[in-house]
């Protein structure tokens, strides 16, 4: 990689910015973002689902985006392709609508047969919230 691929923003970076940073270094759908502490630095972790049906799991320094970590990541039945018909970021866009507290996380999981977003926004009172969205078909507005 060069150091353009992997060098840092001007700052920290919110679950947008580090979906961007994902899709720049692993061409793909962002299929799952956390945030998560490893060995003493707060990352985003990213995963990234391919063309090809693979993926990857990028862990991304949330203080300046840097990659400290890529590797193969196990994708569960809702991960698989295809990829979803609503984006991570669609689906973030349509809940910070409603909801414009930051978003901490998001995954795909199947709620009987329908796959389904689950965004975790944190509250202003320090917990956390989760809304799901249908994955194959946008919101209304």
């Amino acid at each position: 990689m060069t150091g353009t691929e992997t060098g840092p923003s001007t700052g920290p970076i919110d679950a947008l910015a580090a979906m961007d940073r994902a899709h720049r270094l692993v061409p793909g759908a962002v299929i799952a973002l956390e945030r998560r502490r490893r060995r003493g630095i707060d990352v985003w972790e990213a995963g990234v689902l391919r063309a090809d049906g693979t993926a990857s799991r990028l862990s991304l320094n949330m203080a300046d985006g840097v990659l400290v970590r890529k590797r193969p990541m196990h994708l569960s039945p809702a991960q698989r392709t295809p990829a979803p018909g609503v984006t991570a970021e669609q689906a973030i866009a349509t809940v910070r609508i409603a909801v414009p507290d930051p978003v901490t996380g998001l995954g795909l999981q199947y709620e009987g047969s329908v796959r389904r977003w689950r965004i975790e926004v944190a509250m202003d009172h320090g917990g956390h919230r989760v809304i799901a969205l249908d994955a194959e078909v946008e919101e209304p507005g």
